[in-house]
């Protein structure tokens, strides 16, 4: 009898904190762990300090236009249609453009649409953007250029209003979920450039630190070259590993299907190894501007006029000021920011190891010649071509400078 009334006693304390679970046992799959909230400002600054950002590729291996970490069992294929069922408005994800979240089985995917008018140019440069940051060796999204029929749809799914129906759209992207769990504060997504700049790779040592420092000029020059100028906290990602996470260090809350760790609860860090990202890059290939909208984004007349460096600065002094405007609201965004002779050359270096035939891909990955509504072929690859060549003229900036 006793022990029935211990049995009870404990059930009901467990149902009193379903929610709250102290110590994670073995039937828990960390790798289902998907956030991380971090315990301070300063937990956060320590975990990008240690963050990678570069990891390298073998381009022979690549299919540019099918896109990274495709698999035979999990794999969206370039233009295909897809059908899923809506499950939450894109307003609620965040942002402003048009988008929503999508089922297919058991999981959900971000998926961003296109009314058919050619207005959303995210849905162009979100595809082009990752692709270029993936072949040279930089972590990016997942983002996959499909048609979709999505199940059950509003009429306007971004704000999840209008007449129930189902609806296609043929221009649209889809999103998988980046691998390990996302580092956030509870009120604060991303981090942003100063304090990359201020605080990244700090936990190194040595020619370690160096070269993680070689890696972050690399990439402050290719937000550039991309004009990547919406750069907002939550445009960039911090990561721990799925291996990383320490489970065992603090108390798991299940929500919904996910498992969560919140550090505020706790004194100690969960995550040993970190990696970090430019996460929301759909305004790529356009022109970094103080007020930006998605049909600016991917737009060949802006990105042409655009030089890698100011010009003028680097006759005078020979510094490499990158030419790069940056949105109102990206506070620590870093405009125009000043690139170290390391990060050009390693970057210089990258872009000189892709084919012809890559940079092209990137391009039709995107399928940004649809954007022009082409009438034939011919005019679909002068639209490419215009795109290459401008492509390869910035790369020759970039190698024809020595900054100091």
């Amino acid at each position: 009898m006793k022990l029935f009334i211990f049995a009870l006693m404990t059930l009901s304390f467990q149902l009193g904190r379903a929610q709250d679970i102290p110590e994670p046992t073995n039937d828990v799959n960390m790798s289902s762990i998907k956030h991380i909230t971090a315990a301070s400002q300063q937990r956060k600054l320590e975990y990008l300090s240690q963050a990678r950002l570069w990891e390298g590729i073998d381009l022979s291996a690549l299919d540019v236009v099918a896109g990274p970490h495709q698999s035979k069992k999990n794999k969206f294929e370039f233009d295909q249609e897809y059908t899923c069922k809506f499950a939450k408005a894109g307003k609620e994800l965040g942002g402003n453009t048009p988008k929503f979240e999508c089922e297919i089985g058991n999981d959900s995917f971000k998926v961003k649409y296109d009314n058919g008018d050619m207005s959303n140019g995210e849905v162009f440069g979100g595809v082009a953007g990752t692709r270029t940051l993936w072949l040279l060796g930089f972590y990016a999204d997942d983002i996959y250029p499909i048609k979709v029929k999505c199940l059950g749809c509003p009429e306007d799914p971004f704000h999840g209003t209008g007449e129930i129906a189902d609806r296609t759209y043929a221009l649209a992207t889809i999103e998988r979920k980046s691998k390990g769990a996302q580092i956030e504060l509870p009120k604060v997504k991303g981090w942003t450039w100063q304090e990359m700049d201020d605080n990244g790779c700090n936990a190194l040592s040595g020619s370690d630190k160096e070269q993680c420092r070689t890696h972050y000029e690399a990439l402050k020059l290719l937000g550039v070259f991309l004009q990547h100028g919406d750069r907002k906290s939550e445009q960039q990602k911090l990561m721990c590993d799925p291996e990383g996470i320490k489970g065992t260090t603090g108390d798991l809350v299940l929500d919904g299907k996910k498992y969560e760790i919140d550090e505020t609860k706790l004194g100690t860090k969960t995550c040993d190894s970190t990696y970090a990202f430019i996460h929301d890059i759909g305004g790529s290939y356009g022109a970094g501007s103080r007020l930006s909208g998605s049909g600016e984004h991917m737009v060949y007349k802006e990105w042409a006029s655009k030089t890698i460096f100011d010009e003028k600065e680097y006759q005078k002094s020979h510094v490499c000021k990158g030419n790069l405007t940056i949105s109102l609201k990206a506070k620590g965004g870093m405009g125009n920011p000043i690139i170290r002779e390391t990060g050009r050359k390693f970057l210089a270096d990258q872009l000189a190891k892709l084919s012809q035939q890559n940079i092209r891909d990137i391009f039709i990955a995107s399928r940004i010649a649809e954007r022009s509504r082409p009438k034939n072929d011919d005019e679909k690859n002068a639209i490419l071509d215009g795109w290459v060549k401008t492509f390869n003229d910035k790369v020759q900036q970039i190698a024809s400078h020595t900054c100091q």
